[in-house]
């Protein structure tokens, strides 16, 4: 009973991964869990089917919408174009459902939020205590098996984060068919429900803390990770600002663009912002905070052109470390 479009994933071969679409980076951060937040379902849920507000236009790709749409698992979220013809997919492939289903056991949630000003705003979609179908309607009904995480959609940046949170999986084989983790997957470029030619298309196969992008392009289920990932995994799929050659328009200003250590920042920012920066082939080097306008040292770059990006900006500006 999963999700008609994304298990149509695993019927069909040569999926056209574009790998510098995105830029996908995994790391930790504290998880944060908020109790404000507007709530998506009532108790029982079982293949819950609401539509989100992002109260800002978010774009993968070939969509552009400000709304988000629940599909039929519960677990993965749509991006679609007004007529429906395109999409974007994206969260964790599992059949999850309301562990209170089973009496006595506690309810699962699924709520959101959207934080931060016009411009830099967040879009957060949190599901806590999330049970599984197969455990809850199996031989012994159980609700024991539980999974918490949360999904961020950044205005601006357009990047997406699927952040797992404290998560109580003691039979993951159970909880995950056969499995030992959960599938994250990540589906952009989707034209008229036609998934096997969505430009890009992946899921995590492997090591949580370290796992790799595995292409949609198998007749049979995939794999997904290794184990349960630890509270404050974090995992980003990134539009990649380089996969157009050219340096794209920015709502801010460096100089100098021929640098050798020192890299002043100024423009319209709202307090602290986290940058990047990418080499010529993608990668990413930096990741901090700062607080423009100001300076970023660059001194530890070698020769050769870079790219600086802000989170909650779009576009980014080329300059030369000399």
């Amino acid at each position: 009973m999963k999700s008609i479009l994304i298990f149509s994933c695993f019927l069909f071969t040569g999926v056209a991964f574009s790998q510098d679409a995105y830029i996908f980076s995994t790391f930790t951060d504290p998880y944060t869990e908020f109790s404000d937040g507007t709530s998506l379902v009532e108790e029982g849920w079982i293949e819950p089917q609401f539509s989100i507000p992002l109260g800002f236009d978010f774009t993968s790709l070939n969509v552009t919408s400000d709304m988000l749409v629940s599909d039929d698992v519960g677990g993965t979220y749509s991006i679609l174009s007004a007529n429906e013809s395109a999409s974007a997919v994206f969260g964790v492939l599992e059949y999850i459902v309301d562990g209170a289903i089973v009496n006595g056991a506690q309810a699962s949630t699924i709520s959101y939020k959207v934080e931060g000003v016009e411009g830099s705003q967040i879009c957060k979609v949190q599901l806590t205590d999330c049970a599984f179908f197969y455990e809850v309607y199996g031989g012994e009904a159980s609700a024991e098996n539980r999974m918490s995480y949360q999904i961020w959609l950044y205005e601006g940046s357009n990047a997406v984060e699927i952040r797992f949170g404290p998560s109580e999986v003691p039979n993951p084989q159970l909880a995950f068919e056969g499995n030992s983790g959960p599938i994250v997957v990540f589906i952009a470029g989707v034209e008229n429900d036609i998934v096997e030619l969505a430009e890009y298309g992946t899921f995590l196969e492997g090591a949580p803390q370290d796992p790799v992008l595995a292409e949609l392009n198998f007749d049979f289920y995939p794999p997904g990770l290794d184990a349960m990932p630890e509270s404050g995994r974090v995992y980003r799929f990134e539009p990649n600002v380089l996969s157009t050659q050219e340096t794209m328009s920015a709502a801010f200003e460096i100089y100098p663009t021929l640098v050798q250590n020192e890299l002043s920042v100024d423009g319209e920012f709202t307090g602290p912002q986290r940058y990047h920066i990418h080499d010529i082939n993608g990668r990413r080097l930096i990741s901090e905070v700062i607080s423009p306008p100001c300076t970023i040292n660059v001194g530890n770059l070698t020769k050769g052109v870079y790219l600086l990006s802000f989170e909650n900006y779009g576009g980014a500006q080329k300059f030369l470390k000399q």
